[in-house]
């Protein structure tokens, strides 16, 4: 959690490539990994066998983005918190919805990483973020 080591709703302002290294050595990571030569924790992998394959992609929302644009008054007297939150909404909703600008949520190298990856995908693709959403099928 981004309380733990920085400053809360963190982005790549507070980047470190020697935490990214402390975290790929913990999970374990190969130090031949391409996962170790770029910047950022997303990842791919397929899992299954023959054609019943699920592809599992982690996207990395903190090391690309920008601080939140918002709106911020220091105090809890009304409205300011619910003007507080809903700057942060919309401003997570610009930055998902208008992929590529420079505090993009995933960056750019990540979105064409990511189209790379989705291209072709066979199976099942699960996508995994720090994001909370609301799918129904």
């Amino acid at each position: 959690d981004d309380h733990d080591y920085g400053v809360n709703d963190s982005g790549s302002d507070v980047y470190d490539p020697l935490r990214q290294a402390a975290f790929f050595d913990f999970l374990g990571i190969s130090d031949s990994s391409p996962r170790r030569a770029r910047r950022g924790t997303y990842f791919s992998a397929v899992h299954g066998v023959g054609t019943r394959l699920v592809k599992i992609i982690g996207l990395d929302t903190r090391s690309f983005r920008g601080r939140p644009a918002m709106i911020h008054k220091s105090t809890n007297a009304w409205p300011w918190p619910v003007v507080n939150i809903a700057g942060r909404l919309l401003a997570s909703l610009a930055s998902v919805w208008f992929p590529g600008k420079e505090d993009d949520v995933l960056g750019r190298e990540q979105w064409e990483w990511l189209e790379e990856e989705l291209v072709g995908a066979q199976g099942v693709t699960v996508l995994i973020s720090s994001i909370q959403s609301e799918c129904t099928i």
